[in-house]
Parts: C-alpha cells; sequence; structure tokens
C-alpha cells in the first residue's frame, strides 16, 4: 500500500540528525485528476501513487530550497516562503486523551476542502459521509493493535487534542494511515499540509 511508503520516507527525515539541505514536501493535498477514474495519462492518487499535479510538487520543492538553503523570507511580490506544513513533534498522554504537538508555521487550521477534494470525496461530502469543517484522518491504537477513529480537536496553536471513546488507554497515533486518505485536512497559516505519521504516544 502506499501509506506504508509515505510513512517511511516521513521517518527517514523525522530521524536525521543533519537535516542541511534536506528536506521533504506532503502531497497529501494532491488528487491527481479531479474525476475518477481517469485515463493511464491523466491519472487520479486513487489508481496511481505518482500524482498528476508536478507543477505543484515542483513549486513546493522550490519553496523549501528557498527557506531553508538560501534563508529566503519571502518572495519578490512580497508573500511568505512556507517551506512545509504542520510537522510531527511529539505526542502525550492526557489521561485517556492524546495532546500531539507540531513544528507548524503559525497556527493549526482546518485545510478548505476544494484543496484536497476530488470527484468522489466531493460526493462524500455532499452525502454527509465526510465532515470537512474538523480535523479528520486521526486514529488512535490500543494495546492490542486495534485502530480506532479519534475526534481532533485544535488545542493551542501548535497542539490537537484526540480522544476516542474505543480506546481508555492510547499506545499509538496516526495520521491518514489508509491508502488514501479522503480528508486529510490539517494545515496551519502555510496552507501546506501535514505529513503521514505513526508514532508511539510517549
Amino acid at each position: 500500500g502506499k501509506m506504508p511508503i509515505k510513512k517511511a520516507q516521513t521517518d527517514v527525515y523525522l530521524n536525521m540528525e543533519d537535516k542541511t539541505n534536506v528536506g521533504i514536501i506532503s502531497t497529501l493535498d494532491l488528487y491527481g485528476a479531479y474525476k475518477y477514474p481517469a485515463t493511464a495519462n491523466d491519472a487520479n492518487c486513487r489508481n496511481d501513487i505518482h500524482l498528476g499535479q508536478k507543477n505543484i510538487v515542483g513549486d513546493r520543492m522550490a519553496a523549501y530550497a528557498l527557506k531553508d538553503i538560501y534563508n529566503k523570507e519571502n518572495y519578490s511580490n512580497g508573500e511568505k516562503v512556507y517551506s512545509h506544513g504542520p510537522m510531527y513533534q511529539s505526542s502525550t498522554l492526557d489521561g485517556s486523551n492524546v495532546i500531539v504537538t507540531f513544528d507548524c508555521s503559525g497556527k493549526l487550521s482546518v485545510m478548505p476542502s476544494e484543496q484536497y477534494t476530488d470527484e468522489v470525496g466531493a460526493k462524500k461530502i455532499q452525502d454527509g459521509e465526510i465532515n470537512p469543517d474538523i480535523l479528520n484522518e486521526f486514529e488512535l491504537s490500543d494495546a492490542d493493535g486495534n485502530w480506532y477513529t479519534a475526534k481532533a480537536e485544535i488545542l493551542s496553536d501548535n497542539q490537537i487534542v484526540l480522544s476516542s471513546d474505543e480506546v481508555e488507554q492510547p499506545v499509538k497515533v496516526r495520521y491518514c494511515g489508509k491508502d488514501y486518505p479522503e480528508s486529510p485536512n490539517l494545515t496551519d497559516e502555510s496552507g501546506l499540509p501535514s505529513y503521514v505519521f505513526e508514532e508511539e504516544i510517549k
């Protein structure tokens, strides 16, 4: 599946001691072709891990270099340069709740669904299967390795609190654990998506 690949990429970056001239961008909000199924030359990310929106990928890589290597704070038009969206830092227990802290730019927020939703996802929102106005795609695991959907709320500028009635003693937390997350909507001032992660709660 795609999730282990994305998780492995994030893990490598997060565990690097020296991140000089190294960066990682998130593409969780990129769906390729809006309509599904699509042709082989215009693939949707539900059927192809290689997303079609290469121009956005290139823009994000260039922004990362400008910010982290060349130390540019603004573009020539005055707009801010952002290298990444919210990136996992740590998670701690608070009773049966879990507090997750992120390295982020400005305040955490909910990404507009128009940024990440393809034709299939838009139909699910319309039918009430997905609520795009709350944080989605967070899960908590019990000691037996069973994963359950977690309620997620923004607690502060860089923290969210997770809870699940089905998990009294959470041991792990993850974000976007499915091959195709329908609503990867955690972002911050940058407008960029967060990253796939799966971590033990410390």
